[in-house]
């Protein structure tokens, strides 16, 4: 599997994630320290994430679960 693919495949499970714990972008960017904006185009694929945000997207599941 390709860095991409596996990127692709996180943001997925990220957006899954919040949407069975009925947790708003809005919600989990304030969390994360991010606009909403931003991580609304990251889980859309419309601009890449840095690898610390992609850490802290990790730890918001983590840190949730």
């Amino acid at each position: 599997m390709s860095i991409q693919n596996s990127i692709d495949s996180f943001l997925q499970e990220f957006s899954q994630y919040l949407t069975r714990q009925g947790i708003t972008i809005t919600s989990a960017a304030a969390d994360i320290g991010i606009t909403r904006a931003h991580l609304s185009k990251v889980i859309h694929g419309r601009t890449s994430p840095s690898v610390e945000l992609l850490a802290k997207m990790e730890n918001f599941i983590k840190g949730a679960s």
